[in-house]
């Protein structure tokens, strides 16, 4: 049997759109788009059941290979009005069960839970200025009329703001049309990026499907509540957003100051995701000053032979005050983007996934509510701290012994030993350090994850101070050593002064963490992609197949990992901030390496989430979070550290001799100095814009005053399944009936090519097919979000 397979006749199959009516042609698939703008946006994959034995001669049903419970799951589904297609894979080895909810169940949850979302100006405007009267025809909001003049705020009154969602029709009106449909369709706020969220929600809130869709994958479910076979479940990418936001973003020419398409960006895979490309972008922009000014130090130091050259202590002043400078405005920067996006005053207090606990009633509301004794976690955390301080010390003997190596060449009375020592050393450092980092990591995540942290702000900062701790001593040790322990301890540094020693293990670190770090989160990802694509269009070239689902595509590619999210991108950044600040004086081209390698790694990470990776579940994210101290953490060392080389390490400055009480008064000084700058311009830059602060008064009032004026107590989880018992199994028949291969939406043989890693989004044919709806040339439709 080939393992493509063409499906026959091209129906398909939707549960919960009409009762009456089971079969739904092409042309009826394509009303889900003309009336709502999109499709289907989640897939459930399952395996078939353990004691199902296929017949060679006649072709299963979806229903007869899935598990009890899978059914069960489906028609608790079904009941909530979720519409369903059930598939095979090309080799049935797999059942795809694709889910939406449609316009007025997605309405309806956004009401149950509140959900804020942004509100159209002119509307806001139209309210604000009419007033609103109350049943007894006086006034309930007496008119209001903001003084628009741009002198005072470059932000119009009535845009970036954020308001409760209600159904009433009233209140429907208010909020921004971000999604257009098609003529006859119907303009709604529900962007791709605010359905997964509120879909997220459907499977994970026991009060609306009866389950915890996470929990049961991963075998923590209520008791007697067991993974009924569901391999995976994914969020679905939408092959046209993708395209589009693929030919506005991955623009090798641009550079970071040009405009990016951050608010696309968030609209797509969520504000965290959003946030970290801002972020990316705004450190890009800001190391141009010192990769510049480096670099021209770096010719002076090489033109000069001397790593003492009179343009080092200026640059270590130009960083100083540079580091303040930039998370300064980031920090401004990082409250305008959270008001425009309607995050402020967001935490994460999601529970996790991966959370484990017995199923109790609480005993604050009486809900169910998954419990962890405290004194069980207390143990392990103590019990990680242990492990963790282990780590360092091992660390350390290991930077010893490479030292105790290194030390050994140097009076071997090989000449050629002697000569070669500390680059040897540094080689060896660099090995190291890339080593541990691997096994650390993986050790983090463990331990983290048996400290079983309810939430996910609390997983992610345990895990951020077990990375960055390690992090510090592994990749920063050596340097401390050679800088200010080397000579007491050895005589001397090997080299003709511990500078030299000390940049030519910057260089070599700091290359290698370079080139590993691209290698291992770029390269080796990219090609995976690429080859898996290759063999797949090979696999369907040999077997003369036209088409693959999108869906089980999509299945193949690697699943984003939710757990740790950002995380590591993060920790590649601070540890690359590191080098760039802790010990300028000793490479002043490290800013410059660092802007070439983040300049690749802005695009590439993009490639990846497009093309390699499934599409992540979108997270809310006000700020970067702990990751903001870490970086404020590290500019002050830095101010202690290049003051240090500069008195300690330094043999002499600016051609003058120092006594030893000398280089500590000018030690003292210096970096007190550097102190008082950065303090001053902490103080020079407000951390939120005058315009920013004026706008966040604005939303508060306008939301406040005008549109959350009535109180919303009307929700009600338990009236939100709508069919009963008997109509969800007449559905739930119908749906597991299907015997179909493969899936309508689909990628064809002549167009997979593009779906290479490195291939260039070509322009999009726009084709109206026989059955109806607006689709493009790969038959996905058109106005999806």
């Amino acid at each position: 049997m080939n393992m493509f397979t063409r499906p026959s006749g091209g129906a398909g199959l939707v549960a919960g759109a009409d009762f009456e009516s089971t079969w739904t042609p092409k042309k009826e698939e394509d009303h889900l788009y003309d009336n709502d703008g999109y499709g289907y946006d989640f897939v459930l994959v399952f395996d078939p059941r353990d004691d199902f034995v296929p017949n060679p001669r006649v072709s299963a049903t979806c229903g007869e290979a899935l598990s009890a419970d899978a059914k069960d799951m489906l028609k608790k589904m079904i009941q909530f009005e979720l519409q369903l297609r059930a598939f095979w894979s090309a080799e049935r080895d797999e059942i795809f069960v694709k889910v939406r909810a449609p316009l007025h169940v997605i309405e309806r949850v956004a009401d149950l839970i509140d959900m804020t979302l942004e509100v159209d100006p002119v509307e806001l405007k139209k309210l604000t200025v009419s007033g609103t009267r109350g049943d007894d025809g006086g006034w309930r909001v007496e008119p209001i009329f903001i003084n628009e003049d741009p002198m005072y705020c470059q932000y119009t009154p009535f845009e970036f703001i954020y308001g409760v969602y209600d159904t009433d029709e009233e209140r429907k009106r208010l909020f921004k049309k971000k999604l257009r449909s098609p003529p006859g369709g119907r303009d709604h706020p529900f962007t791709g990026c605010v359905r997964l969220k509120l879909m997220q929600e459907i499977f994970t809130n026991r009060h609306l499907l009866g389950f915890n869709l996470n929990h049961i994958r991963n075998n923590q479910g209520q008791p007697g509540e067991k993974n009924p076979g569901l391999k995976q479940y994914f969020p679905l990418h939408n092959d046209h957003k993708v395209r589009e936001l693929e030919n506005k973003w991955i623009k090798w020419y641009k550079l970071p100051w040009t405009e990016e398409p951050f608010d696309d960006i968030k609209e797509y895979f969520g504000e965290q995701i959003g946030l970290y490309f801002v972020f990316l972008n705004h450190y890009l922009i800001w190391l141009t000053v010192p990769a510049v000014a480096g670099l021209g130090v770096q010719f002076n130091v090489l033109g000069t032979m001397n790593t003492q050259a009179e343009g080092v202590p200026p640059f270590i002043v130009l960083v100083s005050c540079w580091c303040i400078l930039m998370l300064e405005f980031w920090k401004r920067k990082e409250v305008d983007t959270a008001m425009k996006w309607g995050t402020r005053g967001f935490r994460v207090s999601r529970e996790r996934p991966g959370f484990r606990g017995v199923d109790i009633k609480s005993y604050i509301d009486g809900e169910s509510i998954l419990y962890y004794p405290p004194n069980e976690k207390f143990q392990k955390v103590v019990r990680s701290s242990i492990i963790i301080f282990t780590s360092v010390m091992l660390v350390l003997a290991v930077v010893g012994s490479i030292f105790a190596f290194r030390y050994a060449l140097l009076i071997s009375g090989n000449s050629l030993a002697e000569e070669y020592a500390p680059v040897a050393a540094s080689v060896l450092n660099a090995i190291s350090i890339q080593v541990l980092n691997y096994f650390y990591g993986s050790l983090a995540d463990a331990l983290t994850e048996e400290e079983n942290h309810r939430t996910f702000d609390e997983f992610e900062n345990a895990l951020i101070f077990k990375l960055f701790a390690f992090q510090f001593v592994n990749s920063y040790s050596s340097f401390f050593y050679i800088a200010f322990l080397q000579q007491g301890i050895e005589g001397d540094c090997g080299t003709a002064t511990c500078m030299d020693a000390l940049a030519t293990n910057m260089a070599t670190i700091f290359t290698v963490a370079l080139s590993v770090g691209n290698v291992v989160e770029v390269v080796l990802p990219l090609l995976s992609a690429h080859y898996k694509v290759k063999a797949l269009m090979d696999k369907m070239e040999s077997q003369g197949v036209e088409y693959i689902s999108l869906c089980e595509f999509q299945a193949m590619q690697e699943e984003y990992d939710a757990s740790s999210g950002t995380m590591d991108d993060y920790l590649e950044l601070t540890v690359q901030f590191g080098f760039v600040v802790l010990f300028a004086a000793a490479l002043p081209a490290a800013p410059f390496m660092a802007w070439i390698s983040n300049y690749f790694e802005y695009r590439f990470d993009a490639i990846k989430l497009i093309k390699v990776l499934q599409r992540p579940m979108p997270r809310p994210a006000e700020t970067i979070g702990s990751w903001l101290v870490i970086f404020q953490t590290l500019s002050i060392v830095a101010v202690v550290t290049n003051a240090g080389l500069m008195c300690f390490t330094f043999e002499d400055i600016w051609d003058i001799e120092w006594t030893v009480e000398g280089r500590l008064w000018t030690f003292i000084i210096f970096q007190y100095f550097v102190f008082v700058c950065m303090y001053v311009l902490e103080l020079a830059v407000p951390d939120i814009a005058d315009d920013t602060e004026t706008q966040i008064q604005r939303q508060e009032f306008l939301s406040r005053r005008v549109i959350n004026q009535e109180a919303d107590d009307d929700d009600d989880f338990n009236e939100a399944r709508v069919y009963n018992e008997e109509q969800a199994d007449g559905k739930l028949h119908d749906l597991l009936e299907a015997q179909d291969v493969q899936d309508e939406d689909r990628i064809d043989f002549d167009n997979i090519k593009e779906y290479l890693p490195l291939a260039r989004a070509e322009s999009m044919t726009m084709t109206r097919p026989a059955g109806g709806g607006h689709r493009n040339n790969l038959g996905e439709p058109l106005m999806l979000a």
